[in-house]
């Protein structure tokens, strides 16, 4: 693996601690992080790592104690996303639509393709957020949280193309 080819102290070390420091995760959870996604091992933490863990964790994002290291555990190739091309439209767009990102149990939608993307944001998104703002409910939160991608991945995304 590529990964044995890094230097401890200029590459690994620095990156094992930005990790667990921002993520706040314990050293066995470290490591099952990192055997999900390896490829974060050979990211430049200056240019590419770190910019993105800084704005998954800025204040403006609202996200509760732990969800950051939550998602990330689910989902570690989210690291691998462009931070300007994907990440944060995806997460402007949830939160211009007065949405909280933390109103998502899964950040799957940050990994669909673009076409996937809109195609769940209008189908499974926009309708349940339109059917509790109707409700009068603040943000469309409850009905996010029932809808997930799950819905997309159970054939919804799929009949819709059709």
């Amino acid at each position: 693996p590529q990964a044995l080819l890094l230097s401890w102290d200029e590459n690994l070390s620095p990156k094992l601690d930005a990790l667990s420091g921002i993520l706040a995760l314990e050293p066995s959870c470290l490591g099952a992080f990192l055997m999900k996604n390896k490829s974060i091992l050979g990211m430049s933490l200056e240019k590419n790592l770190m910019p993105k863990l800084t704005f998954f964790s800025s204040t403006e994002l609202r996200l509760p104690p732990g969800m950051l290291a939550k998602q990330l555990l689910k989902r570690p190739r989210v690291l691998n996303l462009s931070l300007s091309g994907r990440i944060v439209p995806r997460i402007e767009r949830v939160i211009s639509a007065d949405l909280s990102l933390s109103s998502f149990s899964d950040w799957s939608f940050l990994e669909l393709n673009d076409e996937d993307f809109q195609t769940w944001w209008s189908v499974v998104v926009e309708p349940a957020r339109q059917q509790a703002l109707r409700r009068g409910r603040e943000q469309g939160t409850d009905e996010l949280r029932t809808l997930q991608l799950k819905s997309v991945r159970s054939g919804q995304l799929r009949k819709s193309k059709a």
